[in-house]
């Protein structure tokens, strides 16, 4: 990796159940294994922990891990200067940090009536005052992935990003300060699989953009306020579908599929895969 990309280490789980959450180089190396699926667990409780969903910010990683068979969700803080973990928020995932790590966003969860509510929620980590911008209810016949995935916040911190899974793959975007139902979102055009914010103007002079990525058409760059597609970067050849997507500084992105493959991409389109059996991933 460049003297650029070296001075932003990675942060990424290692295998879903009884996995690891990993402090990584630029390079792919590891530095050192942070916290491991189930760590502290009581000595009776069953096996099958799992972790998913980063978002690194303020000296900390938050994650979501899953427990038992349903893979009931919890939030997890991990400090690193602490080299702690802590519980946050139980039926919760997807957490989504600010960058000045003043706010978190995170999906709740709650079953009404055979179905289930999902909503984002946005806690002030100073005051603790609580606001829930979005709900969404999934009826009892619903067979497929959770509705609501992939919360990311702005470089401002200013809007949400989120991916909505229910009858389609779309990405919207939101102002928590003024939008209060689905129709204030602003959706990014076709089937999205991940996104993630672009702040960068290497890449495009009008920034913050969203970058979404979708197997169709690789991926683009999607102005944030419109929707419109403002250009297309790189088109993913091997046709497998993405699970997460990080944008790093200098036109740098790495991807990781559903496969669990993780792959760097640098400013001049070249691929190189950084690691295996990788579920998430944040710089």
């Amino acid at each position: 990796a460049s003297a650029e990309t070296a001075r932003h280490p990675m942060v990424l789980t290692r295998g879903h159940w009884d996995g690891a959450l990993e402090l990584h180089d630029s390079s792919g190396a590891l530095v050192r294994v942070l916290t491991t699926a189930g760590a502290g667990r009581p000595a009776d409780m069953p096996e099958g922990y799992g972790l998913r969903d980063i978002s690194a910010s303020a000296g900390a990683v938050w994650f979501t891990e899953t427990e038992g068979p349903e893979e009931r969700p919890s939030i997890w803080r991990f400090d690193l200067a602490a080299s702690q973990r802590e519980l946050v928020v139980r039926d919760a995932f997807a957490p989504a940090v600010t960058p000045d790590g003043g706010r978190l966003a995170y999906v709740a969860s709650r079953f009404l009536g055979g179905g289930v509510e999902q909503s984002i929620v946005i806690s002030d980590l100073r005051s603790g005052d609580e606001q829930v911008v979005r709900s969404y209810a999934t009826g009892a016949d619903h067979v497929g992935p959770t509705r609501l995935t992939h919360l990311e916040w702005s470089p401002d911190g200013a809007r949400l990003l989120f991916r909505d899974a229910y009858e389609q793959q779309r990405v919207g975007v939101i102002d928590p300060a003024a939008d209060r139902s689905l129709s204030d979102a602003t959706f990014l055009p076709g089937e999205q699989e991940v996104a993630t914010w672009l702040d960068d103007t290497t890449i495009l002079s009008r920034a913050p953009c969203c970058v979404a990525g979708a197997t169709s058409s690789g991926l683009v760059v999607s102005d944030a306020d419109s929707g419109e597609v403002l250009r297309h970067l790189r088109v993913v050849t091997d046709g497998t579908s993405l699970s997460d997507l990080a944008a790093g500084p200098g036109g740098w992105f790495l991807m990781v599929t559903t496969e669990g493959a993780l792959y760097e991409v640098s400013p001049d389109d070249t691929v190189r895969l950084v690691s295996r059996e990788v579920g998430a991933v944040d710089w």
